[in-house]
């Protein structure tokens, strides 16, 4: 690995495992000769294991990174937490196909096809992912609705059983992630319920109004998602009756103002594009260059 890096001459490395020892040693290896990146998506909570991680970053991560390179504006503060000044921290590294989901958005937009409005979970079927709150507050939503959307279920996962037999969800397993774009050209709203959801990736690949549940209010605020009335709500984890409530007024509102939703998440998922990741990178990369040039030259 070390010499396969050592051939390539890199101008930056970006690593995505840093507590991976062999991408340490490199990290190691690397220093003053390359802009070194340590990635990560994860926020502050204030756990006991990144209390810890706060007082030895000095020790064990400093003398190996040069920035962090970060998700978005929860992970700026934990990276402020580990000792990282704000010139030293860039966002933007969780990327995904945007092209590809950006031609969905396009051909419904085009069609303005409202026929297919139904509400999609794509995740992990797993107790943090909120599947039974979601299941909980659907049943209320569908109770009350005269014409109730279906819900549409992505994912596998150890509660996959509590989707059988449910009135309107449909249950479709894992999706490959190729069939995605598809998938999601059949829903108008996405819903993250997740107890805890350190990015919300999912989001970002949906040109959709969405609405996300965290696990501070605080954070939820800080998503670059979604903007409460505007293209999606946001409301406290495990809220059922809160939950139920935004599905019951998202699923009245009009066509137009479903569109309008749909142009500003569309517009938010600009947020991260690779040409974003590949500019952001380029740009460090070459400021890193420029004040490494003098000291190598007074050497």
């Amino acid at each position: 690995m070390s010499a396969a890096v050592e051939q390539f001459l890199p101008d930056a490395i970006v690593c995505l495992s840093w507590r991976f020892a062999p991408f340490r040693a490199i990290m190691r290896t690397w220093k003053q000769r390359a802009l070194r990146l340590a990635c990560f998506d994860s926020q502050w909570v204030g756990s006991s294991k990144q209390q810890v991680g706060r007082l030895v970053a000095p020790i064990y991560m400093h003398p190996l990174y040069d920035m962090a390179f970060v998700a978005g504006p929860r992970q700026i503060v934990f990276a402020r937490k580990l000792g990282f000044s704000p010139q030293n921290i860039i966002e933007g590294f969780a990327v995904c196909d945007w092209d590809r989901f950006a031609k969905v958005y396009r051909q419904r937009t085009n069609s303005r096809d409202d026929s297919s409005n139904a509400f999609l979970f794509v995740g992990r079927l797993a107790p943090v992912k909120g599947i039974e709150v979601l299941l909980a507050a659907y049943r209320i939503y569908r109770s009350s609705s005269a014409q109730p959307w279906p819900l549409i279920v992505s994912g596998i996962g150890p509660n996959q059983r509590l989707l059988s037999g449910e009135p309107g969800v449909e249950y479709i397993g894992f999706t490959q992630s190729a069939e995605v774009p598809g998938l999601m050209g059949r829903a108008s709203c996405l819903v993250l319920p997740s107890v805890f959801e350190p990015w919300g990736s999912c989001c970002m690949k949906l040109r959709r109004p969405v609405w996300e549940s965290y696990v501070r209010r605080s954070a939820a605020r800080a998503t670059p998602f979604v903007s409460p009335g505007e293209n999606g709500y946001v409301v406290e984890p495990g809220d059922v009756q809160g939950l139920a409530a935004a599905m019951t007024r998202f699923a009245q509102i009009s066509p137009d103002q479903l569109q309008r939703c749909r142009q500003v998440s569309f517009e938010r998922s600009q947020y991260l594009t690779p040409a974003l990741f590949s500019q952001r990178l380029i740009e460090a990369a070459t400021r890193h260059a420029a004040q490494r040039a003098p000291s190598m030259a007074a050497t």
